[in-house]
């Protein structure tokens, strides 16, 4: 619900959703915002929209509607009353003002784009994402196919809706979503008031569109096409929610106002797609993640925690002979990324919690009060300290980093650390196996039965075409690309005995070759599947990731395991192993082992 303030005839609304970790724009928030602009009094000169929730503004309406459709008629039913409140907004005669701090994802971000005038945080957790397409595959409802390519032109459009990276604020001033960004988290309010005044004194343009700012040419033709070149290589089950998507922007860019058809079909298709099996099954996700939130970090992110980090030196700042190389992507982005209630090798608030970063290689990472980041995917976990933070990929894009930690004494650390990353950005998984990092078992699964096969004479082109019709959208030579090889070798040793390193090595090789071929190998999924449910039952054995959700959200976050298959223990049933046990050349790529023979016979599900 919005709390209500009037200040020199300006109407502040501060969302705060009760029992919820995030404001979410529901059915109750929406009666109240269509009843509070319908009785606007004359004498309000602006309408601001400001957060009460530490970390969001607002992150969606839109998965909580997708779990409960049935039909069309409820998805029109569902998304009326948002639909309504978001309308009034754009209606509004004053302006409407977004105050933006924290996360701004999927249908928050279409409820902004229908503010005239915006600004918001430069903190990390001041963040834009749609999360509607790529986290769980069904199509926007409430107008962000016709306004995102109205104000930011097709190309940022399909960046932000399509492909999904998240925006800070700073980018979405540079790409024209938001008016401005405040430098300073404890000079927000300041901040607001000031820009409040320029608007009235009409010194700030509205940012809002109601048609495209620029015409549509030849340049959006060449866009296009290479957007469909793209989304054909996505699984089959992607292709038709992403090309419907992509015709709705063309068509909102090349001409506005919508039709009253256009915004039928838009309700009507974003129905569909959250109906759908796939859709269905990434809704399902969502509570995995959830899930696998509350295993890692337990009751930390129920409080607000200040914390006081110290980093490591960075080696392209103070050691020329690194300079080209730099540092981890990992601690770059700690770096770069500002969290609120947090300072760097500061004196922070009373009670912060220090978090002191080192690297591995450090001597003193084994201090106590240490975190050791370790980038090293063949690193020994028994050497390092009691708790490190394994971050083993070096791609800019890679976001999943393993909480290791070795006794209990050490949990409410680990937990802490874990919060830290999250607001930083980080998806995160805690493990308790003092001997073995967890995503170097999953490692292991993946990579070991698709090194068997090219041993074994099949191409590198057939792999990649049959995980690709699976369902996986990250691919093997993605992977290579942000992993080292040479220590991806070592960790497949245990794996492959009897192979020589070279052959494992040119195996590799061959994969890191981005090829596609006609005829698939369905065997090799087949034995991805068998070779990480090894690996998943070995994880829980040692209390690397104790619980199915955490190797989920590995699976997920790591591997991008198929959005329609649900997650990857809940398609590991004792049914299925039993399939994949007697399909000819399956074990041949992955032998099983007596725990596999044991759970298919009489073992207990991961999920009951």
């Amino acid at each position: 619900m919005f709390t209500i303030e009037t200040k020199d005839d300006v109407l502040y609304l501060t969302l705060d959703t009760k029992g919820s970790a995030v404001n979410v724009f529901n059915l109750e928030t929406s009666s109240q915002l269509i009843e509070i602009l319908a009785a606007l009094p004359a004498d309000v000169r602006a309408v601001v929209f400001r957060s009460g929730k530490p970390g969001s503004f607002i992150n969606g309406v839109g998965m909580l509607m997708s779990h409960s459709l049935s039909s069309h008629d409820g998805a029109v039913e569902l998304s009326r009353l948002a639909r309504e409140a978001y309308a009034a907004v754009r209606r509004c005669k004053v302006p409407t003002i977004a105050a933006m701090e924290g996360t701004v994802w999927g249908c928050g971000v279409e409820f902004v784009l229908n503010c005239s005038h915006r600004i918001a945080a430069d903190t990390y957790d001041t963040h834009v994402y749609m999360t509607e397409l790529n986290d769980y595959l069904f199509i926007p409802c409430f107008g962000a196919t016709r306004n995102l390519p109205y104000e930011l032109g097709l190309r940022h459009a399909i960046d932000l809706l399509l492909w999904g990276d998240p925006w800070s604020a700073r980018q979405a001033v540079e790409r024209g979503l938001f008016n401005e960004v405040v430098a300073r988290e404890d000079a927000m309010t300041e901040a607001t008031n000031d820009f409040v005044r320029r608007v009235l004194s009409g010194h700030v343009p509205a940012v809002r569109a109601d048609a495209p700012r620029k015409p549509y040419g030849s340049d959006d033709d060449v866009l296009v096409a290479e957007t469909r070149e793209r989304i054909a290589k996505l699984p089959p089950h992607y292709r038709a929610v992403y090309d419907t998507t992509l015709d709705m922007m063309v068509t909102a860019a090349q001409r506005a106002p919508a039709s009253a058809e256009e915004l039928a079909a838009e309700i009507r298709v974003s129905g569909e797609s959250a109906m759908s099996g796939p859709g269905k099954a990434a809704h399902a996700f969502f509570f995995i993640r959830q899930m696998a939130a509350r295993h890692t970090l337990s009751v930390v992110d129920q409080r607000p925690v200040a914390y006081r980090v110290h980093l490591p030196t960075n080696p392209a700042e103070h050691a020329p002979e690194h300079r080209d190389a730099g540092e981890h992507p990992f601690v770059a982005k700690l770096r770069s990324r500002r969290v609120r209630q947090t300072v760097f090798d500061g004196v922070g608030p009373d009670g912060a919690i220090p978090i002191h970063v080192r690297m591995a290689n450090d001597p003193a990472a084994s201090e106590a009060t240490s975190v050791v980041v370790c980038t090293d995917l063949a690193a020994k976990r028994a050497s390092l300290g009691d708790v490190v933070a394994f971050a083993p990929m070096r791609s800019e894009a890679s976001r999943f980093v393993e909480i290791s930690v070795k006794t209990e004494s050490s949990l409410d650390k680990a937990r802490h650390v874990a919060n830290y990353l999250r607001l930083v950005g980080f998806q995160v998984a805690l493990s308790r196996a003092p001997e073995d990092f967890g995503l170097a078992e999953l490692f292991r699964g993946y990579f070991a039965p698709l090194v068997r096969a090219v041993l074994r004479g099949v191409q590198a082109g057939r792999i990649h075409t049959a995980l690709s019709h699976y369902g996986f959208v990250r691919l093997p030579h993605d992977l290579l690309e942000s992993l080292d090889i040479e220590a991806l070798v070592e960790v497949l040793a245990p794996s492959l005995v009897g192979t020589s390193r070279s052959d494992v090595g040119s195996a590799l090789a061959a994969l890191r070759t981005n090829e596609r071929a006609s005829a698939p190998d369905a065997s090799v999924t087949d034995a991805i599947l068998l070779s990480l449910h090894g690996a998943a039952l070995r994880c829980i054995e040692r209390r690397a990731f104790h619980h199915p959700t955490l190797i989920d959200l590995a699976a997920r976050e790591v591997f991008d395991f198929p959005i329609a298959e649900k997650s990857l223990c809940s398609v590991l049933t004792r049914a299925k192993i039993r399939e994949l046990l007697g399909r000819t050349g399956v074990t041949d790529l992955a032998p099983p082992s007596h725990a596999q023979i044991a759970f298919a016979e009489a073992g207990r599900a991961f999920y009951l």
